[in-house]
């Protein structure tokens, strides 16, 4: 048992020495008052005075321990009597010295639990503070990173375009019908940036190949294996190498059919043979916004994705008729 100090109060000395005897066996250390202003002032002067033993039959306890509350102090009161025998006053001693014991344990558990509360708390602060600085310079510096791209996308877009006169601004309209597609669709905000993203790349392949001609089964392969040394999305990649897929399975590179075609790979094919037709092939006058989703309804099912075809057709008459939706006149590639 840990030592504890005690005060004893009383008048009878021998009884005081006796339990003082009693104390001192177990190595709890004793303070003798005979009156209670004594023991309250042995109380300010030993604050690991834990126990306060009430020695004789002439101490009031209630009075003793009024004066402990009003001291604010809490202490172990026990009350010995002169009859009391040997053996109930060693074990009530030991009872309230155990009692003590545990209140100072109590304490020092609870002053160590404070002070660590404290320091965790400092800590969590600190850690917070630190993320916080972190996380705000990781999404500047991914926004730098991500406009940085996009301005690669758009430069090596003109590129393509000016090996071939006819293709001047194709990229930009096919952005705008995939991004007004996309949004019909509800893609997520990252899934719009990386729409974007491979509609303004989607032909990078012909960059050099100084053609438009869509019998130009290869470009999309070239033009993926260009974009794979640059840090790009691996979505926008293969979106681009199949963009020339056809819906039932019948085009190029893979032969992938239906929706193994890359969601993005759908959306480009429709927007990419919409801007073909509005601006006109080579050889041929350019469609009317009406007749070029005729031309893409007809090949619904076959060449492209009935659903993105329709989704196309819904942006067409909303960017017609209000603009409280997402429309082709409202989109910024």
């Amino acid at each position: 048992m840990t030592p504890v100090s005690a005060i004893l109060l009383g008048a009878d000395g021998a009884l005081l020495a006796r339990v003082g005897r009693s104390l001192r066996e177990r190595d709890h250390a004793t303070f003798v008052a005979r009156n209670v202003e004594d023991a309250m002032k042995l109380a300010r002067r030993h604050p690991s005075a834990r126990v306060l033993a009430l020695v004789g039959d002439a101490m009031e306890v209630e009075g003793v321990a009024e004066a402990l509350r009003a001291k604010r102090r809490k202490m172990d009161v026990l009350r010995l009597r002169e009859d009391d025998p040997p053996a109930a006053v060693v074990a009530a001693l030991d009872a309230a010295v155990a009692r003590a014991s545990v209140m100072r344990e109590q304490r020092r558990l609870a002053v160590l639990l404070k002070r660590r509360t404290r320091q965790l708390e400092s800590q969590r602060a600190a850690v917070e503070t630190l993320a916080s600085a972190r996380t705000r310079r990781l999404a500047e510096a991914n926004l730098r990173l991500h406009e940085q791209v996009e301005g690669l996308a758009r430069l090596l877009a003109l590129v393509g375009e000016c090996s071939d006169a006819r293709m001047t601004g194709h990229a930009e309209q096919v952005a705008r019908t995939s991004l007004a597609i996309g949004q019909r669709m509800g893609l997520a905000a990252k899934e719009i940036d990386d729409l974007r993203m491979t509609a303004l790349l989607h032909d990078i392949g012909r960059m050099g190949a100084g053609t438009g001609d869509e019998t130009d089964d290869g470009h999309a392969e070239r033009g993926a294996r260009l974009l794979a040394t640059l840090p790009l999305p691996s979505c926008v990649i293969q979106s681009v190498k199949h963009h020339h897929e056809s819906y039932d399975g019948s085009g190029q590179p893979d032969a992938l059919e239906g929706d193994a075609i890359p969601m993005m790979a759908r959306i480009i094919a429709v927007a990419d043979t919409h801007a073909r037709l509005v601006q006109g092939e080579p050889g041929a006058q350019p469609l009317t916004e009406e007749e070029a989703l005729e031309f893409l309804r007809l090949s619904a099912g076959r060449a492209h994705d009935p659903e993105i075809v329709e989704c196309l057709a819904a942006c067409l008459g909303l960017a017609r008729e209000t603009s409280r939706e997402p429309a082709l006149a409202g989109v910024t590639p």
